[in-house]
């Protein structure tokens, strides 16, 4: 993997995403960086409209002065990888907001939309393991919050 003269990555390799989880945030760059032309995210809505602050991108950025949150209390966000990736795990970082009470974690298989793992709270760096799959994009849909939730990082990683 080498930087453009932008300093984005150009390839990203489906190893480096071993990588991920084996460094303290910061050590490595993540292969999801914010600009990044190999991955795409959407979201169902952003909070207030704010995209300048709240755009599904900023969770991908290793920043946790940055991330996302809908308008309401259920949304979903979700990670195009660009090609296909095996993924096993995710780690979501809700920081100290507690506000997160349901979600699932989601790959896409076609047109479907296949549920790999549930859980009810988040808080600080909450690691979701399920079965590896090969997917390339990757949902995480908010099915219950006591008030407007926000996460400030998602890694996925194998």
């Amino acid at each position: 993997v080498s930087p453009d003269r932008a300093g984005r990555l150009r390839d990203i390799d489906v190893k480096i995403l071993k990588k991920v989880g084996q460094y303290i945030r910061g050590e490595i760059p993540s292969p999801f960086l914010f600009g990044h032309p190999g991955f795409k995210t959407e979201a169902s809505s952003v909070y207030n409209n704010q995209w300048y602050d709240h755009a599904p991108e900023f969770l991908f950025d290793c920043n946790r002065q940055t991330g996302w949150g809908p308008t309401n209390t259920i949304g979903w966000v979700q990670l195009d990888l660009g090609k296909p990736a095996i993924i096993s795990r995710v780690i979501l970082d809700e920081g100290d907001l507690d506000r997160i009470r349901g979600f699932e974690a989601q790959v896409q298989s076609g047109t479907e939309w296949k549920t790999v793992a549930t859980g009810t709270r988040v808080g600080p760096k909450r690691e979701v393991k399920f079965a590896p799959v090969i997917v390339q994009v990757f949902r995480l849909v908010i099915t219950k919050a006591t008030a407007i939730p926000g996460l400030w990082e998602i890694e996925v990683a194998e």
